[in-house]
């Protein structure tokens, strides 16, 4: 009797097998997948990501997860020490479990099978040696053996009667051996016989690709194999499974180039008649082109087929025909990705074509890469709304034209995978050459393909959706990448959705406005990089609150970033943990930008222009990676630097400064001191270098900041001299500026306050009226000329008008105005010049307001009259300027004269025009 543990290593194996073959959204409602492991989801997905592809079976290669993940998780191995004794224990791995003795003798160079294996084994392995024959005597004894692999080995025949002993073998793996045929005396017709409780066998691998149309598959070796259940084969040339496999239950079939050959060329409802049971079929990476009618109709029960990679088949072909041929009601999950021939341009989809497939129960669709440009409108729309997943990557759709119909035509719809539109590729198929020679299309093959924009417009006339009333969708996960065209996202406004994924990257949108993500308040993850984005309304992402990963790279938001109105366009994101803004085009950025996103994790900056980070990161305290990889940045302000500091002190902080402009100066010198102790991670901070003025560039080091240090102390010296230096010769140059034109300053000065005390502006023509017919200048010395000679004379008998300080200055108001005052309001300025005179102040200050009152108002103002002759030595510069300027008069010393005197005075009063030209 085989133990529990034994049955459990067959059925978790089968699972591992069959769960890698169907799509993640199909594992989740496969019945046989519910057994709780979580290791053979995480092989799933590992198999996914090491081969690249969706459609591999299984790895072809190792078969060491087998053991792992069959294992139970209650069986407690022991290891006897008996197992040393035994010799074929010294080259493999032997050790006892609770329900037997396990032998790896996997990858050790044998050439030929121990003949002396316990009889307690269970599970035996000879993977990746050298056989070249199974012996009779081989496995003699061994009837507790449950797994047996034999699988890349050399091995090229099997004698009679090998397996006879294995009476209770469940898994037999004969794959990537050496097999030329499964007939005649290589491979005998009752090599199977025994095998009764065989569950999984693997054949393929076996049959060289130019021998798939010589060689045969007996189909008398299945006769006895009750229970097989799984089964992978090479498809050889016109494979039929006849009625000697009727007699298993097999479920799942797997022939495929991706993990042998697969040399099938036609398919017809005798292919499959020995298989009733069928449920699981991969045909990937074939030749088939001929189909007939009623292909699949002697598989009822068929509920997951993937033929993906057989180009020659074509589209209308697997949607037409061998669609027809499938159960509508069994059929889960079907995979026709790369069945389009890369000549066939511009593959147009109807609801007639498709009739077929929107009949059926499908929950998971796959039609990559098929060169799919025309989607008429309902053309999917699956009848019986059980439809979750959808994948049409690698197809020329435009999103506005068809994307809309297919969403919200199929609102069972959970996830839709467009990714990679106008990207058309050939998978890598092996043996393509021979298959197929001509990849590139001529330019003559896409006249009268595509259909003109006037046929796409009868299509599609006005929106899906009304936002007049509420729509219940499915959808959790969207992708439409690639297409390059103008592209308008989705209205979800109206909408009941639980979408948290969106892909919408490497398209062509110019602006984000505002009703964009309306009510996608579930969404987490959107990606908006590779567009032409170059702005943003302000309330774009507003109802986004549930956002934690935003990608915006590779756009052109550079100028809305630094001088657009985006000050609160991540203020909703609370969320927010990843923002990606690398390659915009960046050169600033607001101060309180990311204020709002307190949980961000990782912000990317890269490949921008920026010289300076002058953000605010008081509130980033959650801030894991901050990427400034090739910018222009030279510093960081102080306050960054404390802030990013601050951050360090609680949460693990890289930085990366990885190719940007540090300066080598002293004004940088204590940011340079700052990377080079800080605490903070700087991704390869050996290699910082920072640059001189003269070009020159040096590793930011410790000798190279004490060497920059020094020199700043003495450019310090230099620079602190020098200032000094500049300031005193400023300060001269001031004082003598300001002495030589400190008449003028003064005269501007009172001016100044003269106006502020008069009102209007007053008339600076000639023919103004003026208060005074002259203004008298004189010493307290002369006081006596004033009154007893000019006053009686000019104001008494000849009537001019005087003004006379002792007795016209007005009371309270400073000499100076007084003086301005009266030059101004007089037609002439008298100065009677004596030796006292030229001692006396005031009437220096006289002299000078005069003579700039006769500049401003461009007429002659002074006029001089010398009481007593004074040498030229004596007198001042400005006074001695004057004699060339102004009229002079000299008091006669003979009272008979007098008259004269008074005429040329009189004379020059009236003349008040003469200026120093005359």
């Amino acid at each position: 009797m085989w133990t529990e543990n034994g049955k459990l290593w067959c059925i978790r194996a089968f699972f591992v097998i069959h769960s890698v073959q169907m799509s993640s959204s199909s594992l989740e409602s496969s019945a046989s997948f519910q057994t709780g492991n979580a290791s053979i989801r995480d092989y799933e997905k590992m198999t996914s990501e090491r081969f690249g592809t969706r459609h591999f079976p299984f790895s072809p290669h190792n078969f060491e997860w087998f053991k792992i993940f069959t294992k139970n998780e209650n069986t407690r191995i022991n290891i006897d020490n008996n197992t040393s004794n035994m010799v074929y224990c010294q080259l493999c791995t032997c050790y006892n479990a609770s329900d037997g003795m396990h032998v790896d003798c996997s990858f050790r160079g044998i050439s030929k099978a121990f003949n002396d294996i316990s009889k307690d084994t269970v599970i035996l392995t000879y993977r990746g040696n050298k056989l070249g024959k199974v012996m009779e005597t081989d496995f003699q004894g061994l009837e507790h053996l449950i797994w047996l692999d034999l699988s890349q080995n050399e091995i090229l025949k099997i004698e009679e009667g090998a397996f006879d002993d294995l009476k209770n073998l469940q898994v037999l793996l004969l794959n990537n051996n050496r097999f030329i045929t499964m007939t005649g005396t290589l491979f005998p017709q009752d090599s199977f016989a025994s095998l009764h409780n065989l569950r999984i066998l693997t054949l393929h691998g076996n049959i060289e690709y130019y021998l798939l149309n010589v060689s045969k598959i007996d189909s008398k070796l299945f006769r006895s194999l009750y229970r097989l259940e799984y089964l992978t084969t090479d498809g050889i040339f016109n494979i039929e499974f006849d009625e000697n496999y009727r007699n298993t239950n097999l479920s799942t079939l797997v022939m495929s180039s991706m993990i042998g050959q697969c040399g099938i060329v036609s398919l017809s409802n005798k292919t499959f008649r020995g298989l009733p049971k069928l449920r699981q079929l991969t045909m990937t990476g074939c030749k088939i082109s001929q189909i007939t009618e009623n292909i699949f109709s002697s598989v009822p029960l068929l509920a997951y087929l993937d033929i993906s990679n057989n180009f020659k088949l074509g589209l209308y072909n697997a949607i037409g025909p061998l669609a027809k041929s499938l159960n509508p009601f069994n059929i889960k999950n079907l995979k026709m990705n790369f069945v389009s021939n890369p000549d066939d341009v511009g593959t147009q989809l109807t609801k007639e074509n498709m009739k077929y497939i929107n009949a059926m129960s499908l929950v998971h669709l796959e039609m990559d890469s098929n060169n799919i440009e025309i989607f008429e409108k309902r053309a999917l729309n699956m009848s019986r709304g059980t439809i979750r997943t959808l994948s049409m990557q690698n197809n020329n759709l435009f999103f506005s034209l068809f994307v809309e119909a297919i969403i919200w035509g199929n609102p069972s719809l959970v996830e839709v995978d467009l990714r990679d539109q106008f990207k058309y590729k050939i998978p890598a198929i092996e043996h393509t050459n021979s298959m197929y020679s001509k990849l590139t299309p001529s330019r003559d093959q896409f006249k009268n393909k595509i259909p003109a924009p006037g046929v796409i417009n009868t299509l599609y006339t006005k929106g899906m959706l009304s936002r007049n009333q509420e729509n219940v969708i499915s959808l959790k996960q969207f992708s439409f990448t690639g297409s390059r065209h103008l592209f308008k996202p989705l209205d979800f406004y109206n909408t009941s959705n639980s979408l948290w994924y969106m892909d919408i990257s490497e398209n062509r949108i110019t602006r984000l406005k505002k009703n964009h993500f309306e009510n996608l308040k579930h969404l987490t993850f959107l990606n908006l990089s590779n567009n032409y984005i170059e702005a943003i309304d302000t309330n774009s992402f507003k109802d986004l609150v549930a956002l934690t990963h935003l990608f915006l790279q590779n756009n052109l938001l550079g100028f809305e970033m630094g001088f657009g109105n985006l000050d609160d366009i991540f203020k909703a994101l609370l969320h927010l943990e990843h923002l990606n803004l690398a390659r915009n085009r960046i050169y600033t950025i607001k101060k309180d930008m990311f204020s709002s996103c307190k949980r961000l994790h990782f912000l990317d900056l890269s490949d921008n222009y920026l010289n300076n980070l002058d953000i605010d990161v008081s509130q980033l305290q959650n801030l894991f990676l901050l990427n400034l990889r090739t910018n222009r940045i030279q510093s960081f302000p102080l306050a960054v630097q404390k802030g990013l500091e601050a951050i360090s002190n609680h949460t693990a902080l890289t930085v990366n400064l990885v190719d940007n402009k540090l300066v080598c100066s002293c004004g940088n010198l204590n940011f340079l001191k700052w990377v080079l102790s800080s605490n903070i991670t700087f991704v390869k901070r050996p290699s910082y270098e920072c640059t001189f003025i003269n070009g020159t560039s040096l590793f930011i080091r410790s000798e190279m900041i004490c060497s920059l240090e020094m020199e700043c102390h003495r450019y310090l010296t230099v620079i602190i001299t020098c200032t000094a230096l500049a300031s005193l010769f400023l300060a001269i140059i001031t004082a003598a500026i300001g002495y030589r034109y400190r008449w003028h300053i003064l005269y501007w000065y009172y001016m100044a306050k003269l106006k502020d005390r008069t009102q209007g502006e007053q008339n600076t023509t000639y023919e103004r009226l003026f208060e005074w017919d002259a203004y008298i200048s004189y010493d307290d010395e002369d006081l006596h000329f004033v009154a007893a000679k000019m006053q009686p004379e000019l104001e008494e008998r000849l009537h001019y008008k005087l003004h006379i300080r002792e007795r016209d200055f007005v009371l309270g108001e400073t000499n100076s105005l007084n003086i301005l005052n009266a030059v101004q309001q007089s037609k002439r300025t008298i100065l009677i010049i004596s030796r006292h005179f030229l001692k006396n102040k005031w009437c220096n200050f006289e002299i000078n307001m005069a003579m700039i009152e006769g500049i401003k108002s461009e007429r002659g103002v002074v006029v001089l009259v010398f009481l007593e002759k004074i040498p030229a030595s004596f007198m001042p510069k400005d006074l001695a300027a004057l004699l060339t300027q102004c009229p002079v008069v000299d008091w006669p010393q003979c009272e008979d004269v007098a008259e004269a005197f008074w005429d040329k005075l009189v004379n020059d009063i009236d003349d008040y025009n003469v200026n120093s030209d005359k």
